[in-house]
């Protein structure tokens, strides 16, 4: 077996376990010792689509991307009853990942007569 098919056999192996370990291409390049650009081509030529695409989703959650998904009315109560607690929106978007001028941008886009008239609203229209 030559070198380069041994390096491609070990860095495969590295790439599955990986994923199952829940790692993206910034964990391979600091194992591998190149830099990120170098794994996301070398995945390109010599990885399955299927892998590349859990190496991606799984190096968006490493990253630190903290934004949580909520519904909007998830979102909307949290920041009402927050809010109500005598939080700032500053503390209330670290806690929910999202910078504080978006969610006062959330806050005043969809709840222009105030959070709680705006979580009735929302609870009126899961209830019916």
């Amino acid at each position: 077996m030559k070198h380069d098919d041994r390096l491609t056999s070990k860095r495969r192996t590295d790439v599955r376990n990986a994923i199952q370990a829940g790692a993206g291409f910034t964990q391979l390049a600091e194992l591998w010792g190149v830099s990120r650009p170098c794994v996301s081509q070398w995945c390109d030529r010599h990885i399955e689509p299927e892998e590349r695409a859990a190496l991606r989703s799984n190096a968006n959650i490493i990253r630190g991307d903290k934004r949580r998904n909520y519904v909007l009315s998830a979102r909307l109560e949290l920041l009402a009853a927050c809010r109500a607690a005598g939080m700032s929106f500053e503390r209330i978007a670290a806690a929910m990942g999202c910078s504080g001028v978006s969610l006062w941008t959330l806050a005043h886009r969809h709840a222009p007569d105030g959070l709680q008239a705006a979580v009735e609203d929302f609870r009126d229209d899961e209830a019916a």
